[in-house]
């Protein structure tokens, strides 16, 4: 990728990682209609499958409450939910950032749409622009559960950055992750969802 800016506002979506929210109605093609504002699908959630991908072969996995907060590394995190799924456990991580901090840090390396292109940015400083980017922070949790570990499978992550110029929009699917655990859209969100392999009907008894 030769975009510095579109690689900042992609940081932590991984398009091979493994995921589903998917709608069973596909009536809406925004392809054909790119002007259309994209519908809101139905929340579900499956263990393999990705954002923009549906995969239903399997259940979609029941959702289990949590609303956990803490703070690490400097930032507020939320765990809103949990699912079960026939092949393991899906557990979302929400790293909320401040508004302020990404401006900070767009100006700081002129990240703008005009300013797009890698040949702007040395290879150092590509890298420094990874290490200060406030939405994007590597995290490899470890779960156990009635003191099972469960073997983590794979993960994929999507961001919300609410200080884009009017001509860039967030992605749909981070819109739709925001509405449906109800966070504030006044701050920067890395959603990251991180999938465990285990007979979690089993584990929970």
């Amino acid at each position: 990728m030769n975009r510095i800016f579109q690689k900042f506002l992609q940081s932590v979506i991984d398009l091979s990682s493994v995921r589903a929210r998917c709608c069973e109605d596909n009536t809406h093609d925004i392809d054909m209609n790119p002007d259309a504002e994209a519908p809101i699908p139905e929340w579900k959630v499956y263990f393999d499958g990705n954002f923009w991908e549906p995969s239903g072969k399997d259940r979609a996995g029941t959702e289990i409450r949590l609303d956990k907060q803490f703070e690490w590394a400097g930032h507020h995190w939320i765990i809103p939910a949990a699912y079960s799924c026939n092949k393991g456990l899906v557990l979302d991580f929400c790293m909320c950032t401040l508004a302020e901090d990404i401006r900070e840090f767009m100006k700081k390396w002129d990240l703008t749409p005009e300013n797009d292109s890698c040949l702007n940015f040395t290879q150092e400083q590509q890298l420094q622009i990874d290490l200060d980017n406030p939405l994007c922070l590597d995290i490899i949790p470890c779960l156990k559960l009635n003191g099972t570990t469960m073997q983590a499978s794979h993960s994929c992550s999507v961001v919300f950055n609410p200080c884009l110029p009017d001509e860039i929009n967030n992605e749909p699917e981070a819109k739709w992750v925001l509405k449906h655990y109800e966070l504030d859209t006044s701050y920067g969100w890395m959603i990251l969802g991180r999938h465990f392999c285990g007979q979690i009907n089993a584990v929970l008894q």
